[in-house]
């Protein structure tokens, strides 16, 4: 798929978002944070799959009567499954096993799902930093960073991962 058909690819992305995404209470604004997370993978030239999830990797956690079903339809499974990996499972009460599981299931659906997690983290890194969110730059970017960094695979070497190595070394 050429960049042209990307871009047009991550229109109907945005527009699924902007259908799907609720924006109630959360901390930070989803529907941003998940454009410009599938924005800079387009940016770095990663593929469709990827791109798209990007967009995505919200919409089940966040998002108003949406199933991996819809996606599906919309998107294709491969991209359903990165989704799925990257959404916390909320029937999951203890917050630690709740960040353990979605590395966990992140890195078992795959380097590509993996690098969805990683700029997901870079994101809300950027975001913490410039709204000054000391808390939440303890509380959910370092620690998930620092699940992902340990967990992850030597067969993973995307570039992505040395940026949030970088990132991490910043913070920490």
């Amino acid at each position: 798929m050429n960049k042209k058909e990307l871009g047009f690819e991550c229109e109907k992305a945005i527009r699924f978002l902007n259908r799907h995404m609720l924006n109630d209470g959360w901390k930070k604004p989803v529907l941003f944070h998940s454009m410009r997370v599938g924005g800079h993978l387009f940016e770095r030239g990663y593929g469709r799959t990827i791109v798209i999830a990007g967009f995505l990797h919200d919409v089940l956690e966040d998002g108003a009567d949406i199933s991996e079903k819809v996606i599906s339809a919309e998107f294709g499974d491969d991209v359903v499954r990165i989704v799925k990996a990257n959404s916390k499972d909320e029937s999951i009460k203890d917050k630690q096993k709740r960040k353990e599981d979605v590395i966990n299931r992140c890195i078992e659906a795959g380097e590509e799902a993996s690098i969805v997690k990683a700029e997901d983290i870079l994101d809300n890194f950027f975001y913490y930093e410039i709204t000054h969110n000391e808390g939440e730059l303890i509380s959910h970017c370092v620690p998930h960073t620092k699940l992902l960094l340990e967990r992850l695979p030597k067969s993973f070497t995307d570039d992505i991962f040395k940026r949030l190595r970088c990132k991490m070394n910043e913070v920490y």
